[in-house]
């Protein structure tokens, strides 16, 4: 394990290799550590957690700022980055070039979440488990983006190549980065 310190007046910073975030992401027979999402740029504020064990990862949370009645795709992207109107997440998280699907589909992008429920009050709801296998076996979700789309996502389920690629779920409306969450 590598690990610097670097240091600025009044602020240490930590930078630590990416073999630490894979143990921090999944933890080995433990399953995975705590994650969290936290979304903070208005109109959309809120959190998705990350828990799990190695059985399983549950993806749970609210984020507000929606319109009532509505559904969105949640995906976790391959990259970090939330600049550029999330664009700079780049595309879902898809370790062996599959169609997109939904979360409990045989094919599906590793990313693939599926929908978030908005409520009557405009938070959108996520509640979904996931089988952590191959999520593990790749550093996990840990520093990539979740992203929340404009569009309902249609699980791959359409013979269309938008279908097929993001499930159709259009452009992103809101993006965070999955960060570890001490306990």
């Amino acid at each position: 394990m590598s690990h610097k310190m670097v240091l600025f007046p009044f602020i240490v910073v930590s930078l630590i290799s990416s073999n630490v975030e894979s143990q921090v992401a999944c933890s080995g027979n433990r399953g995975i550590s705590p994650a969290v999402a936290s979304f903070v740029k208005p109109p959309y504020v809120g959190s998705v957690w990350f828990t799990g064990s190695k059985y399983y990862i549950h993806v749970n949370g609210s984020v507000s700022g929606f319109q009532p009645g509505t559904q969105h795709g949640v995906h976790v992207h391959q990259y970090g980055g939330l600049g550029n109107n999330c664009n700079d997440a780049g595309p879902h998280w898809n370790l062996y070039n599959r169609n997109h699907g939904g979360p409990n589909t045989t094919v599906r992008h590793e990313g693939d979440l599926g929908n978030g429920v908005v409520d009557a009050r405009g938070n959108l709801q996520i509640d979904v488990y996931v089988n952590p296998r191959d999520i593990c076996r790749y550093n996990g979700f840990l520093g990539r983006a979740l992203v929340i789309h404009q569009n309902q996502d249609d699980l791959g389920t359409r013979p269309t190549p938008e279908s097929k690629s993001t499930g159709s779920s259009g452009p992103r409306l809101a993006c965070a980065t999955i960060g570890y969450r001490g306990v």
